[in-house]
């Protein structure tokens, strides 16, 4: 499930592309973000798997959700972005006569137009159409391939009903329904029920104070890092729930990924400029990044060209430091290598994922440092998603 929670943070922070100045922000007054929890249908059986292939039962996992990015582009009509998944895959039991069980993965992201119609001052219903790629990444038992993976575009439809509870705050249920394709890929079906937050609270509320009182944000900040895996990957195994104590697996807090491929040395350069700022704790920005790896087996080199969006949490401020808190999701990536120490990792267009924690110090907070683990993966955008671990790279920097 982490993949749909931690887009939320990804749809929050892709804001940053707006640019307005603090005191005029008519695209967050428009823009709202949705996090949907439900059950999806999309059992596959036989017709999927390839000849030859027998299987003693599924376990569909029904749970699953949905998040959505909209911006309210005309009255009572808004475009919406965003991705259906189940919080688990899909699993055919027993394959083959054998005790294994084998996944079979499904992510759906869409592109849709809503229309509103309202009932009374609460109470409203909407329909919802546009295109949708559904990516499905099959199974291998051995040599011999069990379902193929395959990826196609589709069309999205759903409709739904809404209880307003304030100018932020929305509660709705709808229904989506993505047609079943010619190449043995079934029908989807996700019943949801879920809250809508309007961001137009977002933009602070100066009221004419003197900009010498506000507390201190970065605006630019370039920065050069290096990290190794002397220390391997702990960290980056705790936040994807990945930690393994004694015979204990899955520990840790699920709230990022990990990655079947390792880098060991890595040197990078790395600019960011804040584009929103909150009152006190919270601001909004892009960045670019030129980062290069070594691969941990065959150790080769791989590089990797980036742009993201990100949030920042300042959540300790004292005399001599600001501390805070980097999240960064799906900063679209060019990447140099599709296969790196013989793990495909997917096309070399990809996404690069961070979550950091520093400082600013110094009197005038013109200095900087940080520690920062990276992903790369596509999201499952397309079937082959290898993704790529970083380990711990520790960062020096200026502000301006």
């Amino acid at each position: 499930m982490k993949n749909t929670v931690l887009l939320l943070w990804l749809l929050i922070a892709s804001l940053c592309c707006a640019q307005q100045s603090n005191e005029d922000y008519p695209f967050l007054s428009k823009t709202y973000v949705q996090f949907n929890l439900g059950m999806i249908f999309n059992d596959f059986n036989e017709e999927q798997l390839q000849d030859g292939f027998t299987y003693d039962g599924t376990n569909p996992n029904r749970f699953s959700g949905r998040i959505l990015l909209g911006y309210e582009f005309a009255p009572d009509w808004a475009i919406q972005y965003g991705v259906l998944r189940p919080a688990s895959w899909f699993e055919y039991e027993k394959v083959s006569g054998t005790n294994l069980s084998k996944t079979v993965w499904t992510n759906v992201w869409s592109l849709t137009a809503k229309k509103d119609f309202h009932l009374n001052d609460r109470w409203g219903v909407f329909i919802e159409a546009g295109p949708a790629t559904v990516a499905r990444k099959g199974f291998t038992l051995g040599t011999e391939t069990g379902v193929e993976d395959y990826r196609y575009l589709s069309i999205l439809a759903a409709a739904g009903i809404t209880y307003k509870l304030s100018d932020q705050w929305e509660l709705l249920a709808h229904a989506v329904h993505i047609p079943k394709d010619q190449q043995n890929q079934p029908s989807i079906q996700n019943y949801s029920v879920g809250v809508q937050y309007n961001l137009n609270e977002l933009a602070p509320k100066t009221n004419g104070e003197n900009a010498s009182d506000r507390p201190f944000f970065p605006t630019h900040t370039f920065q050069i890092g290096y990290g190794n895996d002397f220390i391997g990957y702990a960290p980056n195994k705790i936040f994807s729930m990945n930690a393994r104590i004694g015979g204990t697996e899955s520990l840790g807090i699920p709230i990022f990924w990990y990655g079947d491929a390792k880098a060991s040395n890595t040197v990078l350069a790395n600019y960011t400029k804040t584009v929103y700022k909150s009152n006190k704790f919270f601001s909004l920005g892009y960045g670019a990044s030129v980062t290069a790896f070594e691969n941990s087996i065959d150790k080769k080199w791989t590089s990797a060209l980036s742009i993201y969006p990100h949030i920042n949490f300042f959540f300790w401020r004292r005399e001599g430091f600001d501390a805070y808190a980097t999240y960064s999701v799906i900063g679209p990536t060019f990447i140099t290598r599709e296969d790196i120490d013989g793990v495909e990792t997917g096309p070399k267009v990809t996404y690069q994922d961070f979550i950091a924690a520093g400082a600013y110090f110094g009197a005038d907070r013109k200095w900087n440092a940080e520690l920062k683990i990276i992903h790369y993966s596509n999201g499952n955008i397309f079937p082959r998603n290898d993704g790529v671990a970083v380990p711990i790279v520790f960062q020096l920097g200026y502000q301006w």
